[in-house]
């Protein structure tokens, strides 16, 4: 299969990036880079959703060329307005022969009755909430 991934909240440097090309699935993600914990201000929310305007415009433009296409964290770009749920879906239903997967830890009801595959990522418990950081092995 012809496998886009397009990721948020990310910079596109993290080790599953580097499988997944590995494994010849062809990464997209923003230019703008978001920190993880970012508090989002104005001139942030403005920047972000420039950056993900810009990426959804062309996996907008590139979506027919792909037979799957996974929005990675992309149910939590829009209750924050980065990103509109109406232009996914459109684009999703311009597209119905491609396969929509989408992430993250927001329940956006329009989409579950549109995406082939949804996963809602709740944390129960993290060592990171205990200020451990990241660990080679184990998150990245």
């Amino acid at each position: 299969m012809r496998v886009l991934f397009v990721q948020f909240y990310k910079n596109g440097d993290s080790a599953e990036i580097r499988m997944l090309q590995k494994l010849g699935i062809h990464c997209r993600f923003a230019d703008r880079p978001f920190a993880l914990f970012e508090h989002i201000t104005g001139q942030t929310k403005a920047e972000l959703t420039s950056s993900y305007g810009r990426l959804i415009g062309w996996v907008a433009e590139s979506a027919a060329e792909y037979d799957m296409i996974v929005l990675d964290e992309g149910l939590d770009t829009f209750e924050p307005m980065l990103l509109s749920c109406d232009t996914v879906i459109q684009m999703m239903e311009q597209n119905p022969q491609t396969e929509w997967i989408l992430t993250g830890h927001t329940e956006i009801v329009p989409l579950f009755d549109r995406a082939d595959y949804i996963s809602c990522i709740q944390s129960v418990r993290h060592p990171y909430e205990r200020g451990v950081a990241a660990r080679s092995g184990i998150e990245f």
